[in-house]
């Protein structure tokens, strides 16, 4: 099954050679893998974690003008289960004038985070959206999941 979500931020006039544009990450301490029960063939038991890892990740945006909306495409996929509760993180998009708050999600997963379905946690001076799987809600290993958001663009080319 295939998850997709969008949501709309906003662009500033143009930005030079996406010097602000995004980056997913996730933090070992948000998402965990529970542990794996392991079957071998002579029959022991054995239990093991999996280091939680993207098996795919991609970005997209609609413009790069400064001062505008920009929407932001994200799709996902992991090797482990993200339960409720597990945290991804788009960082990288320091300088927008979108102020802090909650985020619209667009797309057909968008259900799947917030504390309201449908919704991020932006946070304007980090420059960082963060996405909460839904309480009930989980991520299958291998699940690609597509959300959008937007944003609007700096004015100004953030430094390093």
């Amino acid at each position: 099954t295939e998850v997709s979500f969008t949501f709309t931020l906003k662009n500033t006039a143009r930005v030079d050679g996406g010097a602000n544009f995004p980056a997913v990450s996730y933090n070992s301490e948000e998402l965990t893998a529970p542990p794996i029960l392991i079957v071998g063939a002579s029959g022991g038991v054995g239990k093991t974690n999996a280091a939680p890892q993207f098996t795919r990740k991609g970005l997209s945006q609609t413009t790069d003008v400064k001062g505008v909306p920009n929407t932001i495409s994200l799709e996902l996929s992991l090797n482990v289960a993200a339960s409720d509760g597990s945290v991804v993180s788009v960082s990288g998009l320091t300088g927008s004038l979108t102020p802090t708050g909650s985020l619209t999600l667009g797309g057909a997963d968008a259900s799947l985070f917030g504390a309201t379905a449908g919704t991020g946690a932006w946070d304007q001076s980090a420059g960082v959206l963060r996405l909460t799987v839904r309480s009930g809600q989980s991520v299958a290993p291998g699940r690609v999941v597509k959300v959008s958001f937007t944003v609007e663009n700096p004015m100004t080319v953030p430094s390093p």
